[in-house]
């Protein structure tokens, strides 16, 4: 009699591969936009989309890139990253199974049946562009911190962005004066 159930789990070298692998085991993937449908898309990917009018062997570029996971960074677009692209290219174009729309009333003799057809285009995924170039930042050297402004100067700037503040007279108050300087003038 066994006192533990001993259950097949995956061969240990496997388990111990990914642990050694870590993240490098996992690929740079992109998720896209086309045909009002999101897809995680890797290089090499074969996926079906809605038609896109392309024959079969060109490349198409694909610009609506939502988010790219590349090298362990995330950039993620709101709505689109700018710059971004998927290269891919056409397999084929094709339909899918036939689907039946059946209609039916009871007691009534209405019926209707239609069928349709989904027209598909079949990708394979070549390349994940991101688009985003790496800027070199610009060093401070002695010229620039002389260019600093002193204090005064920073203040007299500061000064100048403040807007002033309106007082905001309304009717009521302007007539009351207009009255006031009327009985000022009588008097004298």
């Amino acid at each position: 009699m066994l006192l533990f159930d001993i259950k097949p789990y995956a061969p240990i070298h496997y388990s111990i591969g990914i642990y050694l692998l870590g993240s490098d085991f996992m690929s740079d993937y992109a998720v896209i936009q086309t045909g009002g449908r999101q897809y995680r898309v890797e290089p090499g990917d074969v996926l079906d989309v809605e038609k896109i009018s392309v024959e079969a062997g060109e490349q198409v570029e694909l610009n609506d890139i939502l988010l790219i996971n590349e090298n362990d960074e995330i950039l993620l677009g709101s709505p689109n990253i700018q710059g971004a692209s998927v290269l891919a290219v056409v397999k084929s174009q094709h339909r899918g199974p036939k689907i039946i729309i059946f209609k039916y009333k009871n007691k009534t003799h209405y019926r209707r049946k239609n069928g349709h057809r989904q027209d598909y285009t079949r990708l394979e995924i070549q390349e994940i562009r991101s688009g985003i170039t790496t800027k070199k930042r610009a060093t401070r050297t002695s010229a620039s911190a002389e260019k600093t402004p002193s204090k005064r100067t920073r203040t007299s700037a500061s000064a100048e962005k403040t807007p002033t503040k309106r007082k905001r007279v309304s009717k009521s108050d302007s007539n009351d004066e207009q009255i006031s300087e009327e009985i000022n003038e009588s008097e004298v």
